[in-house]
């Protein structure tokens, strides 16, 4: 019981170490995110090398809309224009194969703990108020046969805070939570269409 004591007054520290920790995990998560989609746009754009006709560039235009427009025309041209398809097939198989392998495993699991998380908070400011009620009896002398004002006071001081830091984080992480869910399934969409792509080229060993 000492240890659950011991918890309730760390608390507020573990649930603002939860925080950061929160915060390290999306900015990991947004660079993954960043490098597998810049990885694809370059891949695809190399694949066009030479081939008359590409999509012209558009600044305002997202990097999932830029490479939904290249796969859109490389399809054009399987059908339409065999000749051009080909330098298509050929720019694709001067590259590492390594670098066309493409598998979103590490950033669906980062998303996925970044959820987890999100729910996470509520509920350890919940147990930090449980443990703060059931510390501030504890200290309480039995001999009175009631509860001790200070230990209450302190106790409550525990129970508050780790309350409004459980729900304000909880808040805060579930927005931004919401808008790499976004971000991960845009890329989980793309990087579909770019393995069609890629195994439609019969390209062999990817790597994930």
């Amino acid at each position: 019981m000492e240890l659950l004591y011991y918890l309730a007054e760390i608390m507020v520290y573990l649930i603002i170490t939860a925080a950061f920790l929160q915060l390290g995990l999306y900015l990991r998560l947004s660079g993954e995110i960043q490098a597998r989609t810049t990885i694809m746009a370059d891949s695809l754009r190399n694949t066009l090398k030479g081939v008359s006709g590409t999509p012209d560039y558009d600044s305002g235009r997202s990097i999932h809309d830029e490479i939904g427009a290249i796969l859109y025309f490389i399809g054009q041209l399987k059908s339409e224009n065999q000749f051009e398809y080909e330098k298509v097939v050929a720019n694709a198989r001067m590259q590492d194969e390594r670098k066309l392998g493409f598998g979103t495993f590490r950033v669906e699991t980062m998303a996925n703990i970044g959820g987890a998380m999100v729910q996470i908070f509520p509920l350890l400011g919940i147990l930090g108020t449980i443990l703060a009620i059931a510390k501030s009896a504890a200290e309480s002398p039995a001999s009175t046969g009631g509860l001790d004002p200070a230990a209450v006071t302190s106790s409550f001081a525990i129970a508050m805070d780790t309350t409004i830091l459980g729900i304000f984080f909880g808040i805060v992480y579930m927005l931004v939570d919401s808008t790499f869910q976004a971000r991960v399934s845009e890329l989980l969409s793309s990087s579909e269409k770019y393995g069609s792509f890629i195994d439609n080229l019969q390209f062999k060993n990817r790597t994930k």
